[in-house]
């Protein structure tokens, strides 16, 4: 139930700790939706427009040319934004065409009367699974950072991530490549 304050979270994203950690430090607000920044967006990316920190447009189908962002599938919900967002999907639930339609766009409908306001997850680690050899990807890349290598004669494990850590500066750049969501591949699409 939608009772109280919630994150909601795509059921195709994998994650690590460290994005929830930042949706929760930052500043509360009723609604806030985590983008991703980057150079260039897809048919497939959940667009979003802003205005300053603000959402004012979500969607698959906005211009390419007028996005800001990405929302990459996990929203919060607090406090009068939870019965805000509740009332939002009942009325696209009673609407024909709303059955039709991806979640975000309530999301949507709910920022022409609530501010939401935007968290940037830009360098966490995170990926969307939506093909399989997005799965393949996640898997690789989980794998190198948490337990590539193994300690002779112990079944321990560990990945770079810890060692990115020791070398000053090598450690920042190589996290901020790695921080980069996986994407799928072109072929894939």
């Amino acid at each position: 139930e939608m009772t109280t304050d919630f994150i909601q979270v795509n059921g195709d994203n994998v994650f690590r700790a460290d994005l929830v950690e930042r949706l929760l430090a930052a500043p509360e607000a009723p609604v806030a939706v985590a983008v991703n920044h980057k150079d260039a967006y897809d048919t497939d990316d959940m667009k979003v427009m802003l205005d300053g920190g603000r959402l004012t447009e979500i969607g698959k189908t906005l211009p390419v040319d007028t996005v800001d962002a990405e929302a990459i599938g996990f929203y919060i919900f607090r406090r009068e934004g939870v019965a805000a967002y509740v009332a939002q999907l009942e009325k696209a639930m009673r609407d024909p065409s709303g059955l039709k339609q991806w979640f975000p766009s309530a999301v949507g409908s709910l920022a022409k009367v609530v501010d939401i306001n935007t968290i940037a997850i830009n360098g966490i680690r995170w990926c969307e699974v939506d093909f399989p050899v997005d799965l393949q990807q996640a898997r690789q890349l989980a794998r190198l950072l948490d337990s590539q290598f193994r300690v002779p004669g112990t079944r321990w494990r560990f990945g770079v991530e810890p060692l990115l850590g020791l070398v000053p500066g090598v450690g920042d750049a190589a996290q901020a490549f790695l921080g980069q969501p996986v994407r799928r591949h072109p072929a894939a699409a």
